[in-house]
């Protein structure tokens, strides 16, 4: 297992660092089918978060509140306490990674986030999706750890979607570095098992 994520994340490396606006994450979920849950749910949320709370290895921690709202693959986002900015947003790569003996699964995923001038005509029949996110960053060298309450508007949501609020985690990379790309899959490789090596959560 280790080996297999470790050449995955080799390949978008490889790949994907040095393309312009890029953003390589590692999120974590369950693979549903042909389907992809970042849900986490509230239990292991907590868990993550009491697992990063506990280090005193942070660079720093970043808390953000936003509202987004988007149309189709543009999304206008409004930060709590700094401008309104605009991005286009392409996924360009993702691989799904069943991990066994762990409650999580793995999507490893790659997306282009270039932003476009805020006087763009954006329509409010053209929006597909509405959200407000509280987020809170670990900040480690280059990479970031991010633990998210996504509350989505309902009118948008379909009708096999989860509950409106959602509790998510990924790892992304942050770019400005010069570390060799073997280090940065080697990396974030024993960040994923760190987190992922730990007990399933029982229902009550």
């Amino acid at each position: 297992m280790f080996q297999q994520i470790e050449n995955e994340l080799l390949h978008v490396f490889e790949n994907y660092r040095n393309v312009p606006n890029v953003e390589i994450e590692a999120r974590l979920g369950w693979k549903k089918d042909r389907y992809f849950s970042a849900n986490i749910n509230k239990d292991y949320y907590k868990l993550i978060s009491q697992q990063l709370e506990s280090s005193n290895v942070w660079d720093k921690t970043i808390h953000n509140v936003v509202a987004e709202i988007n149309y189709g693959d543009i999304r206008k986002s409004k930060p709590l306490n700094s401008k309104p900015f605009i991005i286009k947003k392409t996924t360009i790569y993702k691989k799904d990674i069943t991990i066994c003996d762990s409650p999580y699964d793995l999507r490893i995923s790659v997306s282009t986030e270039v932003p476009i001038c805020n006087n763009i005509e954006l329509k409010p029949d053209a929006i597909t999706c509405e959200r407000s996110k509280i987020r809170k960053s670990f900040i480690y060298k280059m990479w970031s750890y991010d633990l998210t309450q996504v509350k989505f508007d309902e009118k948008y949501m379909y009708d096999d979607e989860e509950d409106d609020i959602q509790f998510q985690f990924e790892i992304e990379f942050l770019p400005d570095t010069n570390e060799p790309t073997p280090y940065l899959a080697k990396s974030l490789t024993a960040k994923i098992l760190d987190l992922t090596n730990v007990p399933e959560i029982k229902s009550t």
